[in-house]
């Protein structure tokens, strides 16, 4: 009943999760995406945080490993960079290994597997945690005007500190508009001094026209 890595490609990335067995009894766990704002305007950049909440607190059930996908409008959003958190590895990037997959077209797949449970042990590990935790930061550039969902993908997984798969019961997504760029708009002269203007215009004119009288 343990969540496995496998398929470990030479660069040491994991390449997938492979569950096996039953789903451990756990409580209500959230998966949800948090767009950091609703809206932006054409050009540029916004993020989303990918939070798992309702765990335990500095207790079980943590989170060890997770596999989760989550997909979006092409044509509104690009994906631009991931930034892992911290929870897994407690800030030592050695202590876990994470994997990004981007082939799908309009989809990103990210996973981690934290080793810390088998050097400190899963209770010790259990206790490194708190009940919300963020599993990552995306960051999309914005390509089109329109309305993206922010969605996660199917069968995604999360495992405890002991590899057994938690189960989500409460899914949660996320949208983005995109906002055309406002036109630049070039103020007009002031209207009450035209009239002066084209008087001093037409004042100069007559002077260019005066014939020039030689002196006797």
């Amino acid at each position: 009943m343990k969540i496995l890595a496998s398929n470990l490609l030479s660069s040491g990335f994991v390449a997938g999760v492979l569950v096996l067995g039953s789903v451990s009894a756990a409580e209500a766990i959230s998966l949800g995406i948090r767009p950091n704002s609703q809206e932006a305007t054409l050009g540029n950049s916004v993020t989303a945080d990918l939070v798992v909440s309702d765990l335990g607190n500095f207790t079980a059930p943590s989170v060890s490993v997770f596999d989760i996908g989550i997909d979006f409008d092409q044509s509104v959003l690009s994906f631009g960079t991931l930034d892992f958190g911290n929870e897994l590895n407690l800030g030592f990037p050695s202590a876990s290994i994470q994997s990004i997959n981007t082939s799908a077209p309009g989809g990103v797949r990210f996973s981690e597997f934290s080793i810390l449970p088998l050097s400190i042990g899963p209770n010790g590990f259990d206790t490194f945690q708190q009940s919300s935790i963020t599993l990552g930061t995306l960051s999309f550039d914005t390509v089109g005007v329109g309305t993206s969902s922010l969605s996660l993908s199917a069968n995604p997984i999360l495992g405890d500190a002991i590899g057994d798969p938690l189960s989500i019961d409460v899914f949660s997504s996320g949208s983005i508009s995109v906002l055309p760029v406002d036109p630049v708009s070039v103020p007009e002269p002031n209207s009450i001094w035209i009239p002066w203007l084209a008087l001093g215009f037409k004042r100069w004119l007559q002077r260019r026209r005066l014939p020039v009288t030689e002196a006797e």
